[in-house]
């Protein structure tokens, strides 16, 4: 890649020369704005992962996703700070840093770069591209500062506790462990008219593979076919208790992704009709589409624009369904409705593949005024959380998404009883009212599964399977019930493994959840 304008230090990179332009731009895109000592040090961060992977020009895309999609230059926190982890944990991969084996499934441990990076026998996967994870460090020919070095192999600095010392927030409630599924519910109802048929205790959970907790992690996936007709067994599990005002934070170190995969982390109002207690949605999401927050209430509720955004631009990512009446929190659900709740969402709307990709917590705090949401890549989770005394607001960098009840009050009265106690639920949901409606939406999903019929889809034709076998169309629960001919739910149960559905499946939709607290 050359000298490095403004420096002195020449990087070698062992790939074709043309790889040069691609590296430019991906700095570009996940370290603009740096200063140049910033800049150099990404830099080096990049022609680690280039040197590790063999990566030349025609690996464009698979370098440049990688980058952006999990790189700690884009997870926030200063420029210095996500440099620095970035070259700590290029520096630690080049090392043999993942050699212990962990996976994302089983221990939770460091991660590969890319959704399509594995580790198998020593080796890193990269677009189909092997090579042994000895490769030659970086260090060994760079005309390099000799502390730069001493940076590599090291794990990722977490951020100090706040100055101002200790929180009002105290433990209250905990999940984690081999005990982690004793606080929850084990919920059946499928209020989405999906292919999920959830178990319903922790024993059943447990015979049908859908959830196992182990000293360090616990695991909630989706299970093998049902014997139900077009249903797959799967995990919602909800917490027994409920909180009024707290600090919940939660460390996932992968979430469920794939076609026809609805996986939701969310709150709800307990003991109260829906969505009269409110519902918080922190991570929902279906197929291939951006993950975004959202708040859904019967209650007239209004966000004053002004102060949603005092934290950082968040649109509302509802405001075209909702026919361009913004931040409005009012909910109903119809094949024809336009009030599907508030989204203020800090841009880009990231995908659940992208998320599993980024290991770290995800966090809300709820007081009589406001909600706050957060996301902590792990190599920034701050020391106040780690002591259990946690001050979130020393937390903004962090905020992904904010809910001003209380400063919109003109607009949405009694802020405090916007939302009921909550209980927090999590689940892996399938097709239903989203994800089948939207097959189509999806290049992918379309070319997963059964021949996709856009003509059908279209004009809501029925399909004769018999003169066009194997062909299916999206279908919309709300509109019709014809799972026969339903793409998405076609796929998720696969009545005669036709597609892989079980090990494609098992490879990506499962949440991996190393500890849940509650703080109030």
């Amino acid at each position: 890649f050359g000298a490095i304008p403004g420096s002195s230090i020449a990087l070698p990179l062992q790939t074709s020369p043309t790889s040069a332009s691609y590296v430019q731009s991906v700095l570009r895109l996940t370290c603009s704005g740096m200063a140049p000592k910033t800049l150099l040090l990404s830099a080096v961060a990049v022609c680690s992962y280039l040197v590790i992977t063999g990566a030349s020009s025609d690996d464009h895309r698979s370098v440049e996703e990688a980058l952006i999609e999990s790189d700690e230059c884009a997870g926030g926190g200063s420029d210095e700070q996500c440099a620095l982890a970035a070259v700590q944990l290029r520096g630690q991969r080049m090392q043999g840093g993942l050699e212990q084996g962990q996976d994302r499934e089983h221990g939770g441990g460091a991660h590969p770069t890319h959704a399509d990076v594995d580790f198998v026998s020593g080796n890193y996967t990269v677009s189909r591209r092997s090579v042994p994870a000895s490769a030659p460090a970086l260090a060994a020919t760079a005309a390099a500062p000799s502390q730069w070095s001493s940076w590599l192999g090291r794990p990722p600095v977490h951020a100090p506790a706040p100055e101002h010392g200790d929180g009002k927030y105290r433990l209250d409630w905990e999940a984690k462990g081999t005990n982690f599924f004793e606080g929850f519910d084990f919920l059946t109802t499928d209020g989405n008219h999906g292919a999920s048929d959830f178990v319903g205790s922790y024993e059943d959970a447990k015979k049908a593979g859908v959830a196992v907790a182990t000293g360090s992690h616990a695991i909630l996936r989706a299970g093998p076919r049902s014997s139900h007709h077009f249903k797959r067994l799967t995990g919602k599990i909800g917490t027994k208790k409920t909180w009024k005002h707290f600090l919940a934070a939660v460390r996932f170190t992968h979430v469920p992704y794939g076609c026809g995969v609805w996986p939701a982390f969310f709150t709800l109002g307990a003991g109260v009709e829906w969505p009269s207690g409110g519902e918080m949605d922190i991570l929902e999401y279906v197929n291939d589409q951006g993950s975004m927050t959202s708040f859904h209430t019967s209650k007239q509720c209004k966000l004053d624009p002004a102060q949603v955004n005092k934290y950082g631009s968040m649109p509302d990512a509802n405001l075209v369904a909702n026919n361009n009446n913004n931040y409005n929190c009012l909910t109903k659900y119809c094949a024809t409705c336009t009030s599907l709740g508030c989204a203020p969402n800090k841009m880009p709307l990231l995908t659940g593949q992208q998320w599993a990709n980024r290991p770290g917590v995800f966090a809300m705090e709820r007081t009589a005024s406001f909600a706050k949401l957060f996301f902590i890549p792990d190599a920034d989770v701050p020391g106040d959380l780690s002591a259990g005394k946690p001050t979130p607001e020393a937390w903004d960098r962090w905020i992904i998404s904010y809910y001003p009840f209380g400063d919109s009050a003109a607009t949405c009265p009694q802020p405090d009883d916007i939302m009921a106690p909550q209980r927090f639920i999590l689940q892996v949901a399938f097709c239903g009212d989203w994800a089948s409606k939207v097959w189509g939406d999806s290049a992918t999903c379309q070319r997963t599964g059964p021949t996709f019929n856009a003509t059908a889809t279209k004009n809501k034709l029925q399909i004769d399977t018999k003169k066009q076998p194997g062909q299916c169309r999206a279908v919309d629960p709300l509109a019709e019930y014809a799972p026969e001919q339903d793409c998405c739910t076609q796929f998720i149960t696969d009545a005669e493994d036709q597609y892989q559905t079980d090990h494609y499946l098992h490879e990506r939709a499962f949440f991996n959840i190393s500890w849940f607290k509650v703080f109030t």
